[in-house]
């Protein structure tokens, strides 16, 4: 095992090149994936993956090895069977994690009522502002915001 820099100062344990903590995140969605039959499943955490590392600044390459990483971790680990079932789920993620990039769809609707707030308070916690989204919270229930309408 050795330590790298990730360039931000973290370190990163590797075994064989390969980022731990990411690879057992991958395979706990893969097995998810085979074992329901659904390779759609992996895809979508590929799209998913790579979504999230674009906009926190890592290439799309770096997402892509990420997942193409756990190919020898399969083929050394598990049966010839159970390795092409997983391979094959690994190859529909990679064949769509090389489409250009679409940003997933907001859960948060503005035309909603209290679409406005939701989206005010989604941005400051994704600007890492709790305090200010907290606020954003508490001081329209005390404007008159039934308590119940902020948690809908």
């Amino acid at each position: 095992m050795t330590e790298q820099s990730d360039g931000t100062g973290k370190r990163i344990d590797h075994v064989d090149g390969n980022n731990l903590p990411d690879n057992e995140k991958h395979l706990a969605v893969l097995t998810g994936a085979v074992a329901g039959g659904d390779p759609a499943l992996f895809a979508d955490y590929g799209l998913w993956l790579r979504s999230m590392l674009s906009a926190r600044g890592v290439r799309a390459d770096d997402a892509n090895a990420s997942l193409s990483d756990l190919r020898p971790v399969l083929v050394r680990h598990l049966p010839r069977p159970a390795a092409a079932v997983a391979m094959s789920h690994l190859d529909a993620a990679l064949a769509d994690i090389d489409a250009p990039a679409v940003m997933p769809p907001s859960f948060v609707d503005p035309a909603a009522a209290n679409g406005d707030l939701a989206r005010c308070y989604l941005d400051r916690l994704l600007d890492g502002d709790r305090n200010s989204a907290a606020d954003l919270a508490e001081r329209s229930v005390q404007d008159g915001l039934p308590l119940q309408n902020l948690y809908l």
